[in-house]
C-alpha cells in the first residue's frame, strides 16, 4: 500500500509538472504581433482571421480548462488525505492524464488551422522563427556579456526604461 502510494505521488508530481495550456492570447502586446506581422509579411486579413481563430479557440477549450482545474484538486485532496487511496489517486491521475491529452490535441488541432491561414513564403518564414527560437537565450546571454552589440528599439520592437536594460544586464 504504502509502495503504490509513493509511486502514485511520484507519477503526480510529474504529471503536475507538465507544460500547461501555452502562453495567454495576446500575451506580448501589440508590437510583438506588429513584429510578427512584419517578420512574416502577414496581411492585416490575415491577422484578423488569426485573432478569429484564436477568441474561437479560447471559448472551446473553456470548459476543458475549468475540467482540468477540478481534476487537479481532485488529485491534491486524493494525495493529502489523511488515509490516502491508492486507486482513487491511481483514477486521479489518469482522468488528468486523458484531460491533458485532449487539450494537447486540441492545440495540435488549432496550430494546423492557424498554419492553414499563411502562405508557403508565410510557413517557411515561420518555421525559420521557430528554430531559432532555441538560439534566444544564448542570443541574450552573449549581448549581456558583450559579445554581440545590443539591438536598437526599433529592431527589437519594444523599448526597455532604464530599470528594465539594468535587470538585463545592458549598460547604456
Amino acid at each position: 500500500m504504502l509502495r503504490t502510494i509513493l509511486v502514485s505521488t511520484l507519477l503526480t508530481g510529474a504529471l503536475l509538472a507538465q507544460p500547461g495550456p501555452g502562453p495567454r492570447p495576446g500575451a506580448g502586446g501589440k508590437r510583438q504581433a506588429e513584429a510578427l506581422q512584419q517578420a512574416i509579411g502577414l496581411s492585416e486579413t490575415q491577422m484578423t482571421q488569426l485573432r478569429e481563430l484564436r477568441r474561437t479557440q479560447n471559448e472551446a477549450v473553456k470548459p476543458q480548462a475549468q475540467e482540468m482545474k477540478a481534476a487537479a484538486q481532485a488529485l491534491r485532496e486524493a494525495l493529502r488525505a489523511e488515509n490516502p487511496d491508492g486507486n482513487a489517486i491511481v483514477n486521479a491521475i489518469r482522468n488528468v492524464r486523458a484531460l491533458r491529452a485532449q487539450m494537447a490535441e486540441q492545440r495540435k488541432a488549432y496550430e494546423q488551422k492557424a498554419r492553414a491561414i499563411l502562405s508557403m513564403d508565410q510557413l517557411a518564414k515561420l518555421d525559420a522563427l521557430e528554430r531559432n527560437r532555441a538560439n534566444a537565450p544564448v542570443i541574450r546571454q552573449a549581448t549581456v556579456l558583450g559579445l554581440l552589440p545590443v539591438p536598437d528599439r526599433q529592431e527589437r520592437g519594444q523599448q526597455l526604461g532604464p530599470r528594465r536594460m539594468r535587470m538585463r544586464g545592458i549598460r547604456g
